[in-house]
């Protein structure tokens, strides 16, 4: 079990925030267990923004030690909910289209477990229950958390939120191609000899290295992935939801590209048919991982699998430059078991308030281990 480190202090800050909390969340965020693109400022402030309910706010926290050194920090959003017949105050995590994410920056899972502790040490608590959703492992670390939280006496609740497959390349690209039947490579590889005998020449573009958005590709890559947005099912699909408009997410997504394409994390794959942009896949980049964020085809070109032609270009092309790891997300997972390979899971963990008993045994308990 980890072990407590110096008692945290949460303390509660207003949104906007300010300037020296946004610093100090990035540069805690270089070091926190857990985090990835999904926990970053820009990920997290542009999701707000434009998907945030009206009825719910965010609560910015630090934790701070005995010194008023800044530990650990975290967002939640806050929310009123029917519980019990009662109108409560819940406290949940910021996930807007992420994948897994941890709630609480900290940089190990000591701080972590403190930080924790001290939301429910505050006076006159300003909510009932924690709702956390798409948590990350921690490293694997996430079960060792939550029995340790058991143990100081607060009630939890963890269970699996969803599962997100993944594919997991090996050293040699031949290996994996062996993964599947010869039958599957054939038929892929006869709707690209269709496609380029019917329509044209296929040209395949990747744009992920800090300079290769330079000289204006950025902004002409932006223009050809609205092109094929504009043109997919998904389009029409986010059209007939009543949260969601198309604009709003295609916003979202332009400026989150953006924010992540001069710093190494962006990743854009689009698939061209006689100089027309037919397919795109956005990705995000994080150590040995690459996250697949959205993706798109034009519906004029969906006989010729166009999606899939650039699957099969990206990955071999990742492949080659070092990629291993492909984050597939917790959605159409039948759809993405035919690439992938393995599976982990992201969780959700509720917590709830220590009742006088256990708030008195841990007191007890104190009071047991002082010194004379």
């Amino acid at each position: 079990m980890a072990t407590t480190t110096t008692p945290l202090r949460a303390q509660l800050e207003s949104w906007p925030v300010s300037g020296p909390f946004r610093s100090d969340w990035q540069r805690l965020h270089r070091v926190a267990i857990g985090a990835n693109p999904f926990t970053a400022w820009e990920w997290i402030s542009t999701a707000w923004d434009l998907f945030g309910s009206r009825e719910d706010r965010i609560v910015p926290v630090r934790f701070l030690d005995e010194t008023g050194e800044t530990r650990a920090m975290a967002l939640f959003r806050e929310g009123r909910r029917r519980r019990g017949g009662r109108e409560r105050t819940i406290w949940r995590t910021l996930d807007f289209n992420a994948q897994r994410i941890t709630p609480i920056l900290a940089p190990d899972l000591a701080t972590w477990l403190d930080a924790v502790d001290s939301l429910f040490e505050m006076p006159d608590s300003p909510f009932w229950r924690m709702e956390w959703y798409k948590l990350d492992s921690l490293d694997g670390q996430l079960l060792e958390a939550v029995d340790e939280l058991a143990e100081r006496g607060l009630a939890c609740q963890l269970r699996p939120f969803n599962e997100q497959p993944r594919l997991v390349l090996p050293d040699d690209w031949t290996e994996y191609r062996r993964s599947h039947s010869k039958s599957f490579w054939k038929s892929r590889r006869k709707s690209r000899n269709q496609l380029a005998r019917r329509v044209g020449e296929i040209r395949y573009l990747r744009l992920r290295e800090p300079e290769d958005f330079d000289h204006g590709r950025l902004e002409a890559a932006l223009v050809d992935i609205e092109t094929v947005f504009r043109a997919s099912w998904q389009y029409y699909e986010i059209a007939t939801q009543a949260d969601y408009c198309p604009e709003t997410v295609w916003r979202f997504h332009q400026k989150i590209i953006r924010e992540f394409a001069f710093r190494g994390l962006a990743d854009l794959n689009l698939l061209y048919v006689d100089g027309r942009p037919v397919s795109f896949d956005w990705n995000v980049r994080h150590e040995k991982s690459v996250y697949l964020v959205f993706g798109c085809y034009d519906q004029a070109f969906a006989d010729y699998s166009t999606g899939t032609i650039l699957t099969v270009d990206q990955f071999q092309d990742g492949h080659a430059r070092g990629d291993r790891i492909y984050e597939f997300g917790g959605e159409f997972l039948r759809y993405k078991k035919i690439w992938t390979n393995d599976s982990v899971h992201a969780y959700r963990l509720t917590l709830q308030r220590k009742n006088a008993w256990t708030r008195g045994k841990k007191w007890l308990d104190g009071f047991r281990r002082s010194p004379e």
